[in-house]
């Protein structure tokens, strides 16, 4: 435990991805930020340290001193179809970091204070109606569940090495630069935009930067623990989300359902993550004083138009 540094030193596993980027840029100018990659390339404002958690490599020297650690790694869910093979990808990506990460802190005298640990809102599964907050039940069922249990029991191997662990269910990101904005755009040069099945499930969704702000919020109260949902209280309908962008843009566009049958023809059983009606909400952040940059999706959306324009 390092509680006496002034600045803080963070790393961070998978930081080379969407929300790793920003992270780096949250916190590279009061922290000295490290992350863990394969490919030993340059990162402005971060130390890059190589590790390969398929073989349970990692440089020891990513550990010395460490204040916070973030392990964000684990596969895009949604990349390609879900086949035996990549099924066993997609958890090997999840939970052989962690376990290269155990060993690697079990040979550490100076534990780190924090370990903040990436999961999903997908472990809610499709529960049409319900308010889910941090203290909602999980129901099994669904592959995408299932998948994000997994990965939240094996983080509990955590515990015995910091003082405190986090586990974080993000929801689906919003930024210029990534995230699910250019899946929901696909059609738009088409002046056409489109929700998936009948557009009325739920969608929770967070801009990039407040997910680097709440990360960073985290960090600073050493009295949140446990759980956090990371998505925007101003949650809507696929159907309400595509006509909010269309009103943003302020163009003539024709709105068309995407009907299931064909969802499952084209991208077979993901078609789950495009259905899935979830309500979250993030009543822990908002309980220890949390303020949102974007409270609802119109505030979003202007942000990240305004930026690709």
């Amino acid at each position: 435990m390092n509680s006496e540094s002034k600045i803080k030193r963070i790393l961070i596993a998978g930081g080379s991805g969407l929300i790793g980027r920003q992270l780096i840029q949250s916190l590279c100018n009061n922290a000295e930020v490290r992350i863990l990659s394969r490919k030993m390339r340059k990162v402005e404002g971060a130390s890059v340290y190589y590790w390969n958690p398929e073989q349970n490599e990692i440089d020891p020297e990513s550990l010395y001193n460490v204040d916070v650690i973030i392990n964000l790694a684990g596969e895009n869910i949604g990349q390609s179809r879900w086949t035996k093979s990549r099924k066993e990808a997609l958890l090997n990506s999840r939970i052989l970091p962690i376990q290269c990460l155990v060993k690697a802190l079990d040979k550490l005298q100076l534990r780190p204070d924090l370990i903040i640990q990436a999961s999903a809102i997908g472990i809610y599964g499709s529960r049409k109606g319900e308010l889910l907050t941090e203290e909602s039940s999980l129901k099994g069922g669904d592959y995408v569940t299932e998948l994000n249990t997994k990965w939240e029991v094996e983080s509990k191997a955590l515990l015995p090495f910091c003082d405190r662990l986090v586990i974080i269910r993000t929801g689906l990101v919003l930024s210029a630069v990534g995230g699910i904005w250019p899946e929901l755009m696909m059609t738009s040069p088409f002046r056409i935009l489109t929700w998936f099945g009948r557009g009325e499930q739920v969608f929770s969704w967070i801009h990039l930067e407040d997910v680097g702000e709440a990360v960073r919020y985290l960090i600073e109260k050493n009295d949140i623990s446990g759980v956090v949902n990371l998505s925007a209280p101003g949650s809507l309908t696929q159907r309400e989300l595509m006509h909010t962008i269309g009103r943003v843009l302020d163009k003539y566009y024709l709105y068309l359902g995407i009907p299931e049958f064909l969802l499952r023809i084209i991208i077979g059983k993901r078609t789950t993550l495009l259905l899935e009606d979830q309500k979250v909400y993030p009543e822990k952040l908002l309980r220890h004083g949390f303020e949102f940059k974007y409270n609802n999706a119109e505030d979003a959306i202007k942000a990240i138009t305004g930026s690709i324009q």
